[in-house]
């Protein structure tokens, strides 16, 4: 069952699959087009992007009691170190894309994978340094109970975006209905 609260974030992250669909198969668009969103797309799925951490924010502080003091440190706090963690989420990327090239090529040196994965292995230290950090950082903004409320409402929120994600995933790449 969808919460009314939910509806927008659920047609946000639809909307582009359900137009999709509605095309002609011919019009489809193929795999190096969603690689290479045009420069609006991708402003304007920031600005979405933007709107649901507002929207969000609003939410948990509410939830949370926050006076609005509070509520500018903890949007501070999460957006400063949301800048960091997108940041260690492209270098992960890159380097899970490295490492598959490398696991393909057979003649990939073991000095290579000794490399790459002390790369990970670093990278994986550094999230956690940043997650240590902020947990520290909402210290100074909430009580512990808030801050575990938080926590929560934060894992919940990530979790439903990316089942959203995923279904829209699902959508793109199910068949066009043939045209009558």
């Amino acid at each position: 069952m969808i919460r009314p609260g939910h509806l927008p974030l659920l047609l946000i992250l639809l909307a582009p699959a359900a137009a999709r669909a509605q095309r002609a198969p011919d019009m489809l668009p193929g795999p190096a087009q969603y690689r290479q969103a045009p420069l609006q797309e991708l402003v304007r799925r920031r600005e979405l992007q933007q709107q649901l951490f507002r929207r969000f924010m609003r939410q948990a502080s509410l939830r949370l009691g926050l006076d609005p003091q509070q509520q500018q440190q903890l949007v501070r706090v999460v957006a400063a170190n949301e800048v960091r963690r997108r940041d260690l989420a492209r270098e992960a990327r890159l380097l899970r894309q490295q490492l598959a090239s490398a696991s393909r090529d057979t003649a990939t040196p073991q000095a290579e994978y000794d490399r790459l994965l002390g790369r990970m292995a670093e990278l994986r230290a550094r999230d956690l340094e940043l997650w240590r950090g902020e947990q520290a950082q909402l210290g100074q903004v909430l009580t512990p109970r808030q801050q575990a409320q938080f926590m929560a409402m934060r894992l919940e929120f990530f979790e439903r975006v990316q089942r959203l994600r995923e279904r829209r995933r699902e959508l793109a790449q199910q068949p066009a209905p043939d045209a009558p």
